[in-house]
């Protein structure tokens, strides 16, 4: 076997790891360590990329496209994550809006007078 398509093989195997390892920690919500394992896999593709010129690395396309598909699930499902999460805060945030809005109405009264409700109930 030719030395390149070794190399791409050791590389293929390395990179279907790092795509294992973001699709458990992406499921867990490891959003730190999900880039981590991304930058970890750019120098990986980049070698891989280097490599697709030889018509024999070529071949292993196939297994390469199953990784690219793994690899777009998981984008989809930090995509998918990343919208809820807005959506979450932009309901904390309309909360918060009317909170403030409120607020000043449970200031006046007693409380503005110094008076506690115990002393009121006395």
């Amino acid at each position: 076997m030719d030395e390149p398509v070794k190399i791409a093989q050791r590389l293929i195997a390395a990179l279907d790891e790092l795509v294992t390892q973001e699709s458990v920690v992406i499921r867990t919500m490891d959003f730190s360590a999900a880039v981590e394992l991304r930058e970890r896999a750019a120098p990986i593709v980049d070698k891989l990329c280097a490599l697709a010129a030889d018509p024999q690395v070529a071949s292993l396309r196939p297994r390469l496209d199953g990784l690219l598909e793994r690899g777009t699930q998981n984008s989809q499902f930090l995509d998918a994550q990343l919208t809820r999460m807005q959506e979450e805060l932009n309901r904390v945030g309309e909360a918060h809006g009317r909170l403030r809005r409120v607020a000043p109405a449970y200031k006046t009264g007693r409380a503005a007078a110094g008076e506690s409700r115990l002393n009121a109930a006395a």
